[in-house]
């Protein structure tokens, strides 16, 4: 069945665990079944087309079970504790946002992580709205939307590589190097530095989800 036809879950791009419900019956439209005539006159307890059923209940036809949607919820949620909450999931609401140790508290509950500060920041590459995208990076009408490479770090930590928004620097890792624009945010974690993946520059190198790398951030300097 199609998700509109369905009641099931998700996760999205955020990791937040988000629930759904059917806005429609899934069935042949009366003009198919009637061929443009009037429609069958057969009695059937079941509409016509009505066969499709959501992933979770075609998997439990075949394991010959027939538990509900909420009682699955129920048993997945005390068996998994990365899904700590799908049991009380709200359609209506915001969701969960989980991590792969259980669902987070509260954003107020929480602290940002802290990278320990030494000689070197912890460089972490994101995927950028435009730029990273190989489409994207192959259209000149988007060129003018596509950020420069840089780099994001905590305003302490640019003040401790003697640097500040604005400045060119060199930013080196075991494996490579690139020059980068320094931008500075306070919302940022302390030892924490992020680059977008540009493609077409040598932040392209730097893959987005493979973790992070040690790194240094040197101002000027050849790229």
């Amino acid at each position: 069945a199609a998700t509109a036809e369905a009641a099931g879950s998700f996760v999205n791009f955020e990791g937040r665990l988000q629930g759904y419900t059917p806005v429609i019956t899934p069935g042949v439209p009366i003009r198919e079944t009637g061929a443009g005539d009037h429609p069958p006159r057969t009695f059937e307890a079941n509409t016509p087309g009505s066969l499709p059923r959501p992933a979770w209940a075609a998997l439990q036809a075949m394991l010959e079970r027939d538990d509900s949607l909420a009682t699955l919820r129920e048993q997945i949620e005390a068996q998994d504790s990365r899904f700590t909450g799908i049991a009380g999931l709200d359609p209506e609401g915001p969701g969960v946002l989980l991590s792969a140790a259980g669902a987070l508290p509260a954003p107020g509950e929480r602290e940002l992580p802290h990278c320990e500060p030494g000689g070197t920041l912890r460089l972490l590459a994101v995927e950028s709205l435009f730029g990273t995208e190989i489409l994207s990076s192959r259209s000149a009408a988007l060129d003018q939307v596509i950020p420069e490479p840089r780099v994001l770090v905590h305003p302490d930590d640019a003040l401790r590589f003697g640097l500040a928004e604005g400045d060119q620097a060199r930013l080196s890792t075991e494996h490579a190097h690139a020059r980068v624009t320094v931008r500075t945010s306070a919302a940022m974690a302390p030892g924490l530095a992020i680059v977008p993946r540009l493609r077409g520059t040598a932040l392209e190198q730097f893959a987005a989800g493979c973790g992070h790398l040690d790194c240094v951030l040197e101002k000027g300097g050849p790229a």
